[in-house]
């Protein structure tokens, strides 16, 4: 302990001795020796915790008192030191225009005390007594992280280190946020209208960040379970684990696409908050905007490429007539970085591409699927032959047209799970499209049993998402039309009639999955289930 205080006091030393010459030190000279203060007083504190930990190996009551005593002197005078070098660095704060060449000199400061870091001994068990020497390496990744933050103090940008404070301030950064909101009229409600817009691009990113989480889990689900290891027989518990670990990855993908859903039905309040507009107030400032326009916004396009929106939206416009969305967006001057983004989001697998891979994964784990499949076709034959029954006793029809309508159900039902009769089907996804429904009518099928309850769960929240982007989608044009009724958009689209053609049923996503998910309706099927799979 003696041995440890010696070093730990001449370290001091040489930290108060560079400390007094403070004022002819740079400025990034100075923040780098607060950080090595705040790094011995860690050092200290970790010290003296191990210490009394220890206390036992014949230390007497006396000397661990005196020991306690000194590190408590050191460090009340290593935290006045550091307090007063903190006040000097803000008032020596860089104004604005001087951050870049700030950062500059950070950088140098950062290099040639990692440099002098490699050519130094490290310490055996306590801080080195060379002041270029740390006790850590955690001040030099602080630098190269750059986690000193520029924060307000009053009228003055100030350069102080936040290595360990973390405040509302700099976390959330609400006036870096506030400020991003500039009108560009004196009109009390343009304010209003941006923060709205703000507020759906800031819950697009989160809906996005949900959704590119719910691939990846789902990938990661369909090749663990495409490619998993032959179990040891002797050691039971790696098959549990191996179903654990699965299913953990849908519980979470299924909470992520419920969140992800609350957000987009959430969302649509901003339409309301709008229309709290007067439509004369809106066409006050509307000039102001020019040829801005939510057609412009990025995030909603990554949102429909990452659904898998097949059909893109084309706009007719009063200057070049019918025209793509992406032209669209070239021409209106869409920055470079904004077309990076849209085209690598068309490089990654969509939210369709991802469900439909899971669902076929699953095809190896259904027992007698197509069994399963004749059993709900005869079921629903059975029960289309009964109602028709009940209503020749009551209207006396045709029995040849019933039997019509009987073999017209089930070729349509065959044909919906497996293609046309008699056609060998060539296109690959065709031949997934037909798997991934059949695989679906069984998740809709047995949705309450335990091994299946949360496999059908992803499908369902899939769907419920894609229910409330297609809410969202058809409550945007009401709002639009309250605002503008049926004038040309800012954009210079045709405005309503273009939103109102977005609604239509060729940009949905999963219509297929819905249309399967009528086999459950009034929980039907459990009759498919009955007499046949327990």
């Amino acid at each position: 302990m003696a041995e440890l205080l010696k070093q730990a006091g001449l370290q001091l030393e040489e930290l108060e001795e560079k400390a007094k010459n403070e004022k002819e030190l740079p400025l990034m000279e100075v923040i780098y020796l607060v950080d090595l203060y705040n790094d011995f007083l860690t050092y200290l504190e970790s010290e003296k915790r191990r210490t009394y930990t220890n206390n036992s190996v014949g230390v007497t009551q006396e000397s661990l008192k005196s020991s306690f005593d000194e590190i408590g002197t050191m460090m009340q005078k290593a935290t006045m030191t550091r307090d007063e070098l903190e006040k000097c660095i803000i008032s020596r704060a860089p104004k604005e225009n001087e951050v870049k060449r700030y950062n500059e000199e950070l950088k140098q400061v950062q290099s040639q005390h990692q440099d002098q870091d490699q050519k130094d001994t490290p310490p055996s068990s306590a801080p080195s007594s060379s002041s270029t020497n740390k006790m850590d390496k955690k001040s030099t990744t602080t630098v190269k992280n750059g986690t000193f933050k520029y924060v307000e103090e009053t009228a003055t940008e100030a350069l102080i280190p936040r290595k360990s404070k973390i405040t509302y301030w700099n976390y959330i950064k609400p006036r870096e946020l506030t400020s991003l909101v500039e009108p560009r009229s004196s009109h009390h409600d343009e304010h209003l209208f941006i923060i709205t817009h703000q507020h759906f691009e800031v819950w697009f990113k989160q809906i996005l960040y949900e959704l590119e989480t719910v691939s990846k889990l789902l990938r990661d689900y369909s090749y663990s379970l495409e490619h998993h290891y032959n179990f040891d027989h002797s050691n039971p518990n790696q098959k549990i684990d191996f179903e654990i670990s699965q299913n953990t990855k849908l519980i979470k993908a299924v909470q992520y696409l419920k969140r992800a859903d609350k957000i987009v039905r959430y969302s649509i309040g901003g339409f309301e908050i709008l229309e709290t507009m007067d439509p004369s107030d809106f066409l006050d400032f509307r000039e102001h905007l020019g040829d801005g326009s939510g057609f412009q916004s990025t995030q909603f396009r990554e949102l429909e490429i990452l659904l898998g929106v097949t059909k893109r939206p084309t706009v007719h416009t009063t200057h070049s007539g019918l025209t793509s969305w992406e032209t669209k967006f070239l021409s209106d001057g869409c920055p470079f970085s904004h077309q990076q983004q849209i085209q690598k989001r068309k490089n990654a697998p969509s939210l369709l591409s991802t469900l439909y891979s899971y669902l076929s994964s699953l095809l190896p784990t259904i027992p007698h699927l197509d069994a399963f499949i004749s059993h709900v076709i005869e079921t629903k034959k059975r029960l289309l032959i009964e109602n028709l029954s009940a209503n020749n006793k009551n209207n006396n029809t045709n029995n040849e047209a019933d039997r019509k309508k009987v073999e017209e159900m089930e070729s349509e039902v065959k044909k919906f799970f497996y293609g046309s009769e008699g056609k060998k089907e060539k296109s690959e996804k065709k031949k997934e499209l037909y798997r991934v429904r059949r695989v679906a009518l069984w998740l809709f099928t047995w949705r309450d049993h335990p091994s299946w309850y949360w496999k059908y769960e992803v499908v369902n929240g899939m769907v419920a998402f894609e229910q409330g982007f297609v809410v969202w989608r058809q409550r945007h044009p009401r709002m639009v039309e309250v605002m503008i009724g049926r004038r040309v958009g800012t954009g210079g689209s045709s405005g309503v009639a273009y939103l109102d053609s977005t609604t239509l049923p060729v940009y949905r996503v999963f219509p297929d999955l819905s249309r399967g998910d009528d086999w459950k309706k009034s929980r039907n099927g459990r009759q498919f289930r009955s007499g046949v799979f327990g």
